[in-house]
């Protein structure tokens, strides 16, 4: 019982400072120490030993000019006594559980000279002015939290409070009497949701003090390393955790997918926030070494060891996020570990860890069934498109056996973005040869993308030539022509083939006459088989479309904010009929919002804003070249707004569906005449 716990240990300690009054008077000035070094940190202390003790809620509330603390964990037993009478003799083991110095509860000495704790039907205290009578000595030469005693008979209005907390659940309650309650209101108006992230057991926190109130409420779904943790609180968030043995990180989610933390939230902690800020967006958790507050890490080797912890976990997501089929929670991840962060000695030891973790293992996956490390990798180069990246990655054999699986681009954003930092390899000259080499990869790409890479190659060729010497063989590749697929040796044999339209445009564009000019006199081609006639005005690209028809009205009226953007309204909608809808507009990817149905089918929408009802649109190169890539799982979402309504109009697979031309502007397709599955839509 924990009755016969306290009087042993009262026993024990009174006879120790009887024995030993100089300790006895050393352990005041080390309290007096501890207690205003962890000021500001006495709520975390109680919310760090209720978690440990496996509480499921806590209450903090004021009652009458006391404070209290009440949690429904395990009651207090012999190892819990003796740790918060003694400085560091905790029995918790460093990492394992939040404390383990066995000196934070000393902390709430700060604030009062007296308290009171009930567990297990047991009241004991912890009483300067007691101490004092029983020892015979002056309050400022003992402890606070030293000693416990007995409390026989406690104050009928504290019974009456524990008898109605218990009622609650709450199995152990502390009692601050006549606390500083402003000292304490300093500290409280600083807890967050981030207070709670890496907590493993608590899962309600009420807070009721003065005028000042907060409610947390935390949801902890776990799947064994991980955990998707909801905390309802200062706002409604939603974090994944990841965990390994000895350290987390926190990932930021938002509508299911991850996002970057902010600036205020990318902080290390010690299972509760410091103030150091983390090198990435997200948040670290592991068993730093603390000043006495616990705001700051400090840097010794436990501390390295737990940054290389991190570092360890951060690359083992980054292996799962590219390798496995499961990485659906980390389709930002990449993007993520690329952000800059805050610079500081302990942000350049985690990278310069994780650096040496990805380049000196081989990890990562290619689809030839080879492994090699980070800077093995062969990049595709800047002057395609991503749309146009991933659709070389699954036309051509040779890039597809150096990539990682096709899915991978697909469903992770910044794969090239993160890998970059790491490897300078690049495809060659001789491989974009052979890439259009292939008969296979040019019947099945469209003629922009093909005259794209063969201008490239022209440019890099003469360069070649010129200052290396070196020369490259171009008569097997296949080009789009007028007359088919065709080989370069076989237009220069035949002064009547020439390229298509499309090709020649492309190559007008991005060679200069000069690269031409070279190029066909090299390959005994006509220039006018390779390029258009210079013109005065810039070159685009567009797509026409004729008078406006409607396959199908469905009018509709779910709310959707009028002052949105048209992407915004779009996400809106699509969200409204049951998908899974976000929006990425900025990533360059080909499309604006990325949707997914419940039955798991992707939907690549690219939104257009019309200033009236059958206006023309537009579509960039590299819009064009993802409406290739996803065919019928891509949509043209087109947007009319007026003060009471929004009009969508879909059209699937608008490749198939439409009929496009070029016209000379600015690489995009313009389009005048569609049709498609029309909703109205009230706005707010």
């Amino acid at each position: 019982m924990l009755r016969n716990i306290i009087e042993k240990v009262s026993i024990e300690f009174i006879t120790e400072a009887n024995s030993s009054p100089n300790l006895l008077e050393d352990m005041a000035a080390m309290e007096k120490y501890m207690s205003e070094s962890y000021s500001g940190r006495i709520f975390a202390e109680l919310l760090q030993n209720a978690d440990d003790c496996d509480s499921k809620k806590i209450l903090l509330l004021k009652h009458e000019e006391h404070v209290v603390f009440a949690n429904d964990g395990r009651c207090f037993n012999q190892d819990d006594v003796v740790s918060i009478c003694r400085s560091g003799a905790s029995f918790k083991k460093r990492g394992s559980t939040i404390g383990y110095r066995g000196i934070g509860f000393k902390s709430t000495a700060y604030m009062t000279k007296e308290i009171i704790i009930y567990s297990d039907n047991t009241y004991f205290t912890f009483s300067k002015a007691i101490c004092s009578k029983v020892l015979g000595k002056s309050e400022d030469k003992i402890p606070t939290v030293r000693i416990p005693f007995l409390v026989e008979n406690p104050e009928q209005n504290f019974m009456s409070l524990i008898d109605s907390l218990s009622r609650q659940g709450y199995n152990t309650v502390f009692i601050f009497k006549n606390a500083n309650t402003e000292l304490f209101l300093e500290e409280l108006n600083d807890i967050s949701n981030g207070y709670f992230i890496f907590l493993r057991n608590i899962c309600q926190c009420e807070i009721f003090v003065n005028s000042f109130k907060k409610i947390y409420s935390i949801d902890r779904q776990s799947n064994n390393y991980r955990s998707y943790v909801n905390i309802k609180g200062d706002i409604n968030e939603d974090w994944l955790v990841v965990r390994s043995d000895v350290a987390s990180i926190a990932l930021k989610q938002k509508e299911g997918r991850l996002v970057a933390c902010d600036d205020s939230e990318a902080v290390y902690h010690c299972y509760l926030p410091t103030y150091d800020k983390m090198a990435f967006p997200i948040k670290a958790n592991a068993d730093f070494s603390t000043d006495p507050s616990r705001k700051h890490i400090t840097n010794d080797e436990i501390t390295e060891k737990a940054l290389h912890s991190i570092a360890d976990l951060l690359f083992q997501i980054m292996n799962d996020t590219l390798n496995s089929d499961y990485n659906d929670d980390y389709s930002y991840f990449p993007v993520i570990l690329t952000q800059p962060g805050s610079f500081s000695r302990a942000n350049t030891q985690l990278k310069e860890r994780l650096k040496t973790r990805v380049l000196s293992e081989k990890w990562l996956s290619l689809n030839d069934g080879t492994y090699i490390s980070a800077d093995e990798y062969a990049m595709l180069p800047d002057w395609l498109e991503d749309s146009e990246k991933n659709l070389i990655r699954q036309k051509s054999k040779l890039v597809n056996d150096l990539s990682v699986n096709m899915n991978t681009y697909k469903k992770i954003i910044g794969v090239d973005t993160f890998l970059s930092q790491y490897t300078t390899r690049t495809f060659t000259v001789d491989d974009f040869i052979s890439i259009l080499e292939d008969v296979d990869f040019a019947s099945s790409i469209n003629s922009g993308t093909s005259g794209k890479i063969l201008a490239h190659i022209i440019k890099a060729g003469k360069s070649a030539q010129y200052i290396r010497g070196q020369s490259y063989k171009y008569s097997d590749i296949v080009i789009n022509t007028d007359s088919g697929i065709k080989s370069l040796g076989e237009v220069s044999k035949s002064k009547n083939i020439e390229m298509t339209k499309e090709v020649k445009e492309v190559i007008s564009q991005i060679a200069s006459s000069d690269d031409i000019a070279w190029f066909a006199e090299k390959e005994s081609i006509p220039e006018n088989a390779l390029r258009i006639e210079p013109i005065e005005t810039p070159i685009e690209e567009a797509i026409i479309v004729e008078p406006f028809q409607y396959a199908v009205r469905k009018p509709i009226r779910p709310a959707v904010s009028k002052w949105r953007s048209a992407e915004q309204q779009c996400v809106e909608f699509e969200k409204h009929i049951g998908n899974n809808a976000i929006d990425v507009s900025r990533q360059n990817v080909g499309y604006d919002v990325d949707s997914t149905t419940p039955s798991g089918k992707k939907r690549y929408i690219e939104v257009k804003l019309l200033p009236s009802t059958g206006g023309a649109f537009t579509m960039t190169n590299n819009e064009y070249t993802a409406a290739h890539q996803y065919g019928e799982d891509y949509y043209v979402c087109l947007v009319t707004q007026s003060d009471n309504a929004v009009r969508m109009l879909y059209i699937c697979d608008p490749l198939k569906s439409l009929s496009f031309e070029k016209r000379i502007r600015q690489w995009e397709w313009y389009c005048e005449k569609y049709n498609g599955t029309e909703y109205t839509i009230d706005v707010e």
